[in-house]
């Protein structure tokens, strides 16, 4: 028998509990790649943060990790290319797009390696001359996507080694002088062009794009996240937004500040460059004062990518589209395009969800369709939510009293208040999901298994 003084102290102890969890912060892992964007100046600046949320970005090196991540609820919000994100679809992972971070534009591509006289080596000078040589490219990746792109249109598949590499090891082998062609971004796409041994561009993802295979960077949430957390969601979005409104009017035609605010000062209360330059954590950068050789490097950066502003988000173009405006937009066109010739090349089996564009042709009212889903949203965006100017004058480096610097060659948001490094990015350069053997993923698979 129970007695009333047992009962008693249960329902004082699930009242205590119910009202500690009532007001508990809600941490919330957000996923960035280490790509120049304005979106990035929010994380480095704490932007994200509430009362309620307390936001941690996340450096990573791989979409394809990216969305085992996403799927397995250890990233609640991420950044991913277009090609782990119809890998990620056609596979069934659950999760929603709210955002459209960026085109690739002139910020990938296949880098290659000159001519040498002094050693004979032969260079690489058009397609053809990969035939017989290695390329190094993350597996599953955009530009591995590209990769397989330019073999097939030049009939080349099978007749060139490509290699999967981190972008750390892209960089290493280079200098190494272990692979002849890179396709690869951000720090490594510097590395190859302006190192020691620079590379020549051989084709970049803007002319891949022109050539019939557009890339992108889009945000993806799990869609139980935001289910729970709208609101949350819908302030998320509505800031990224904003920033990238503001460097799309970088020249101050429609707000003068927003001339200042994209300028390639080392004057952080001025300019958002610093902060953004600063969540790299290149080696030889001092903590909260890149070098304006850094900063001009980062602006510089942001010009190669090509940007949408809200009001493009909105359109029938992309997160509008399908089942409002009756037609598949520019995003559901892709991602049958990236699934169809993924599954060509073998990289996937099934087509999944993404196998039919619509009911009767492309209309878009069936929701079992890729375009009549809602898979794709813009609901989040509400550009009359906030205004920059509410965070202006607030401390340019918040991230760095969250994580730590971490290791030359890998990633982190900053420095850690505390005196051991942090590390909160490391690649291992394996396969995901649903192989097994050599090729299997160490931790979270799309089933939300645990692999040994």
């Amino acid at each position: 028998m129970i007695s009333c003084h047992y009962l008693l102290f249960y329902s004082c102890l699930l009242l205590i509990v119910g009202h500690h969890v009532a007001n508990a912060v809600i941490r919330v892992n957000y996923g960035y790649f280490a790509e120049a964007s304005p979106i990035r100046v929010a994380c480095a600046r704490g932007w994200f943060n509430t009362e309620d949320y307390q936001v941690t970005c996340y450096p990573q090196t791989s979409g394809l990790f990216v969305a085992a991540r996403l799927d397995s609820g250890s990233l609640h919000l991420a950044e991913l290319g277009s090609t782990p994100l119809a890998q990620a679809l056609a596979r069934g992972v659950d999760i929603r797009v709210v955002y459209i971070d960026q085109y690739k534009g002139e910020s990938q591509g296949i880098y290659v390696r000159p001519s040498d006289d002094e050693s004979g080596y032969k260079g690489i000078e058009n397609p053809f001359d990969l035939i017989g040589k290695k390329v190094g490219v993350p597996f599953g990746s955009t530009m591995h996507y590209h990769v397989l792109f330019l073999l097939d249109i030049f009939d080349m598949t099978g007749e060139v080694d490509v290699l999967n590499l981190s972008p750390t090891e892209i960089i290493k082998a280079w200098d190494d002088k272990t692979i002849d062609a890179a396709a690869c971004w951000g720090n490594a796409r510097e590395h190859v062009l302006g190192g020691d041994n620079p590379g020549n561009v051989l084709v970049t993802a803007g002319v891949l794009t022109d050539w019939g295979r557009g890339t992108f960077n889009a945000v993806a949430v799990g869609r139980d996240f935001m289910n729970i957390n709208a609101e949350f969601v819908e302030r998320f979005v509505t800031i990224l937004g904003l920033l990238t409104d503001s460097f799309m009017d970088n020249l101050g035609e429609f707000d003068a500040e927003n001339a200042k605010r994209w300028i390639p000062t080392d004057d952080p209360f001025v300019s958002y460059i610093p902060s953004m330059a600063d969540t790299f954590m290149k080696s030889g950068e001092e903590a909260r004062n890149p070098s304006i050789e850094s900063i001009s490097n980062e602006r510089r950066a942001l010009d190669l990518f090509i940007q949408l502003s809200t009001e493009d988000q909105l359109s029938c173009d992309h997160l509008g589209g399908g089942k409002a405006c009756g037609r598949p937009s520019h995003q559901h066109i892709a991602m049958q395009k990236t699934a169809e010739f993924l599954m060509d090349q073998n990289v996937i089996h099934s087509m999944g969800q993404l196998s039919v564009m619509g009911d009767s042709g492309i209309a878009c009212s069936a929701p079992n369709t890729l375009c009549g889903s809602d898979i794709f949203t813009g609901s989040g965006l509400n550009h009359d939510l906030y205004s920059l100017d509410s965070w202006d004058g607030q401390a340019p480096f918040y991230a760095l009293n969250e994580t730590g610097r971490a290791g030359e060659g890998e990633m982190s948001t900053g420095d850690s208040i505390c005196s051991k490094t942090t590390l909160v990015a490391k690649q291992r350069i394996q396969y995901f999901g649903d192989l097994q053997g050599e090729n299997s993923l160490m931790g979270q698979s799309y089933s939300g298994k645990t692999r040994n």
